[in-house]
């Protein structure tokens, strides 16, 4: 289905309390918009969110007890990082800012007891954070002791508590990693792997697994996952041949990995799906020449 109403960005989309799926992208006006999934199939018109303007695409997080928190640069000084809470019974919050000296997009992920972690790169090239337990605000930003950032960091949680954050560096052909458990609080940086030409994509893709995708060289696609909290295993090729732009990917409980891709010379957008069943990949079909 088509909506009215050109967007302005990616769309960013997670699970609701009532069990649909919310979408969120920066409509006209570098307004925040929200489409909600109905019954039967079918989507609510869009709707806006009183958050002013924004001046990135937004990027969404749920919890288990249906809060969303919604996270953006601001429009008038992009180094400024807003939020955005909608509670279940009360409706959207008056938005927050939550930062200053942003030198990325933030990116949220969920843990342990609805605790929401937002993380980004600083104008002095570190890993900044500030997170929400259940029930109480945001903590002041902190900075993470992992060195320089190459790239903007991207970051999974799981239920467990555990969280993962990865990024480029310096030398931005490699990615490093940081970790989070609440028996032995922050460890890192810890090198994930080399010859990347893209940004690494993370996904949790079960309760206790991790999965990380990434362009690397010669477009082709690698594949790196850890599984039970036993660190992670080298990176493996992906057999679908080369690919055009950077990896986006999405998790199931399941450990199925779904993984999108634009292909090389315009071919499109493409797709290939990780069977946990058969630890293998499907054959890669195209979905389409309109994309990419």
């Amino acid at each position: 289905r088509r909506w009215g109403g050109r967007p302005l960005s990616w769309p960013s989309a997670v699970a609701n309390a009532t069990g649909g799926v919310d979408v969120f992208y920066r409509g006209p006006g570098d307004r925040l918009r929200c489409l909600e999934s109905l019954p039967g199939g079918a989507w609510s018109q869009p709707q806006p969110v009183r958050a002013g303007r924004l001046g990135s695409a937004p990027l969404a997080v749920s919890a288990t007890n249906g809060v969303i928190d919604v996270f953006w640069c601001g429009a008038v000084n992009h180094a400024n990082l807003w939020s955005a809470q909608f509670r279940p019974g009360q409706g959207w919050q008056r938005p927050a800012l939550l930062g200053t000296g942003l030198a990325s997009a933030p990116s949220p992920a969920v843990s342990f007891s609805g605790r929401v972690t937002v993380f980004w790169k600083g104008v002095d090239g570190r890993l900044w954070f500030a997170f929400h337990r259940r029930g109480h605000g945001w903590t002041l930003p902190s900075v993470l002791a992992m060195g320089q950032l190459g790239s903007g960091p991207h970051a999974t949680g799981q239920s467990t508590g555990v969280i993962d954050v990865f990024w480029r560096g310096t030398d931005r052909a490699i990615a490093w990693h940081a970790k989070f458990t609440w028996a032995h609080g922050w460890s890192g940086p810890m090198r994930l792997g080399d010859g990347m030409a893209g940004p690494p994509f993370l996904v949790a893709s079960s309760t206790d697994t991790e999965s990380a995708l990434w362009k690397g060289a010669g477009g082709r696609l690698f594949y790196a996952a850890n599984q039970h909290n036993a660190g992670w295993r080298g990176a493996v090729l992906v057999p679908v041949g080369r690919i055009g732009g950077n990896v986006f990917a999405a998790g199931q409980s399941s450990g199925i990995i779904d993984a999108f891709w634009t292909g090389p010379a315009g071919s499109g957008l493409w797709h290939a799906r990780y069977l946990p069943s058969s630890s293998s990949w499907t054959v890669p079909g195209s979905l389409g020449r309109g994309v990419g």
